[in-house]
């Protein structure tokens, strides 16, 4: 009689996790447990038959040890995890393609098997910087890196990303060679995404430059960092550095960045700017307080540089924009005006002016008489005018500069006789 009530409660107990749980095509079934942590795609064959072993071919590996970073090593926790992670590599379809792997962990990385055609690569050691191994640094498939708490040590040959977009560096140690870094972004011609932050050992010492020079990249993002930064790369986007006021940078430099839409740069101690080259579409935030030197080349925005407070070295400014329109003059020349006392309004010692169209300098008189000289602490401007007759130029665009900065010497060299 018990036996009997036992089996009706179990069939009771299958209908309703049959109520609970609709029976659903196993593709379905699949691609909802990809976007499940490994474990608890696991668990879920306990929901049905119908969801019974469909995790062992999951394209998808996601572990991550319990604990934090900051937490001790503990072992029992260690060998806990590295048999789970053993155990599953054994019990996982060797026949289903593996497209993402993310170990999040304590222990070291799995073996060469499970690497060697995977698309997405995410491995963080936790703190414990266990050296990267080398089989990985010549993966032929692999799209997109995250490295975190790794130590990388190996020669440049070893190093081959054919296929590699997008990689995320954080806290990563690079060993005695300090030409890794650069390898690996040299050895990596689809490279479109760059994030790297508190990095060690990323360029030969005592020069301390990181040159990015790539046809293919397109956002580049640099945290916490103290290395001066060159980059030359013709279809980048958007370009991000985020260092604090601690984080001495001696020089960063975007040349020929023609295609550039975003730029945002907070950097406290960042003593010298080159922007050459800047789209006319460019959005840009830039908040550079300790700024001693600024370049600019290219088509200037209303809201492009925070004010600076001492650019005590000068600086030069190559704005390419053309004469404006008669509906646009007096937009222009208040962006023209707002453009320099934001980027050199604190400037006291030299300027250098490049001049491509003498009118687009020319302040209308009724601006001039509303309006600041926008450098009024300059004591010595030189203006260099390309490819204009001199003939050409009238005596307003003098008049301009001298209201621009009324205390300002100027270059004998580069000015009328008169003046």
């Amino acid at each position: 009689m018990m036996a009997e009530r036992r089996k009706e409660q179990n069939v009771h107990d299958d209908q309703n996790a049959m109520a609970v749980v609709p029976h659903l095509p196993n593709l379905v079934i699949h691609h909802i447990l990809g976007y499940l942590p490994t474990k608890l795609a696991i668990h879920t064959s306990f929901l049905s038959k119908n969801w019974l072993g469909i995790w062992s071919s999951l394209p998808v590996i996601d572990l991550q040890e319990e604990g934090n970073d900051g937490d001790e090593f503990n072992m029992v926790e260690d060998t806990k995890f590295t048999n789970f992670l053993v155990r599953y590599l054994e019990l996982r379809d060797k026949d289903s393609p593996l497209e993402k792997l993310r170990l999040h962990m304590r222990s070291r990385c799995a073996d060469k098997t499970v690497v060697e055609s995977v698309k997405e690569l995410d491995i963080c050691f936790m703190n414990l910087y266990y050296y990267f191994p080398h089989n990985i640094l010549n993966a032929k498939t692999i799209t997109a890196l995250s490295l975190e708490c790794v130590s990388i040590k190996a020669t440049e040959e070893r190093i081959s990303f054919p296929s590699l977009k997008t990689i995320s560096l954080n806290r990563v140690e690079f060993g005695m060679k300090n030409t890794l870094f650069m390898s690996l972004i040299s050895r990596s011609p689809s490279i479109e995404h760059i994030s790297v932050n508190s990095c060690h050992g990323l360029t030969v010492l005592p020069d301390k430059l990181l040159t990015f020079t790539s046809s293919s990249l397109k956002s580049l993002e640099v945290t916490r960092c103290k290395y001066s930064i060159k980059v030359t790369a013709a279809n980048l986007e958007s370009f991000t550095l985020l260092a604090s006021e601690h984080e001495e940078i001696a020089e960063v430099t975007l040349d020929r960045c023609r295609n550039l839409k975003h730029i945002n740069i907070h950097a406290g101690c960042l003593y010298s700017l080159d922007l050459l080259g800047c789209h006319d579409s460019m959005k840009a935030t830039i908040d550079v307080p300790g700024l001693s030197f600024l370049s600019f080349n290219g088509y200037m925005k209303h809201h492009i540089i925070e004010k600076t407070r001492n650019l005590y070295k000068g600086g030069i400014v190559a704005v390419r924009d053309r004469k404006p329109t008669f509906e646009s003059s007096w937009k222009h020349f208040s962006t023209l005006s707002y453009f320099l006392e934001k980027g050199y309004g604190s400037c006291y010692a030299s300027i250098r002016l490049i001049v491509y169209d003498p009118e687009a300098w020319t302040f209308p008189k009724d601006f001039r008489k509303i309006c600041s000289p926008p450098l009024p602490l300059l004591t010595k401007l030189q203006v260099d005018i390309v490819n204009y007759p001199t003939e050409k130029i009238d005596s307003e665009f003098w008049d301009s500069l001298r209201w621009m900065a009324p205390k300002a010497i100027w270059n004998p060299g580069y000015c009328p006789n008169n003046l």
